[in-house]
């Protein structure tokens, strides 16, 4: 007899913006679908579903939730128990999704061409930036924290030898005084008074 295996992890989603060509996410405090598949710190979001089939938006790594403020702009919070951060998918015909907001239907979330939060009230002239590809993701508990952090590029040390500091001083020095050689010369003749 074989134990049942239960494996720890958590389900991602990945959402990519028919308009912008891009993948949504959280990058330095702000929202834009200028993200790339394989940056999954940046593009990682866990879905909180509720048992009526509404859902709540959860970046995986700040673990700040997607929200309409009262201007109806888009936002992220840590407390996202609020309507505003709860939306309903809307699968259309053209195998897109759309993602309706809970608060006030009439809004959807949409990014532009540039990747930049989208006014709602464009939905029906501008109904491709509202559209989202969903790529779901198995993300085990031993990867759900891990970011790679991008080495340092390496420069090789520089010889602070008392012949390269003389050297660079002497040609700052040549190149502030007053000679026929300096940056600080003037280029305009000056006339005598006789």
């Amino acid at each position: 007899m074989h134990a049942n295996i239960h494996r720890l992890g958590e389900t991602h989603w990945q959402l990519f913006n028919e308009c912008s060509q891009g993948m949504l996410q959280s990058f330095l405090g702000s929202l834009n679908t200028r993200g790339y598949p394989d940056r999954h710190c940046l593009t990682d979001w866990n879905v909180i579903g509720e048992w009526d089939g509404k859902f709540r938006l959860q970046h995986a790594q700040s673990k700040k939730f997607i929200c309409f403020n009262k201007r109806a702009r888009i936002t992220l919070r840590f407390n996202g128990t609020d309507a505003k951060c709860t939306f309903i998918e809307e699968i259309h015909d053209n195998g897109f999704s759309r993602l309706r907001s809970v608060w006030k239907p009439e809004l959807f979330l949409g990014f532009n061409g540039r990747g930049r939060f989208q006014n709602p009230l464009s939905y029906h002239l501008k109904p491709r930036c509202f559209d989202w590809i969903k790529l779901v993701r198995y993300v085990p508990e031993s990867e759900k924290n891990v970011c790679s952090i991008p080495p340092k590029p390496t420069t090789p040390p520089i010889d602070y030898s008392s012949f390269i500091h003389k050297a660079a001083r002497s040609n700052f020095l040549k190149k502030v005084s007053a000679t026929h050689d300096s940056l600080y010369r003037s280029s305009s003749k000056t006339h005598h008074i006789t």
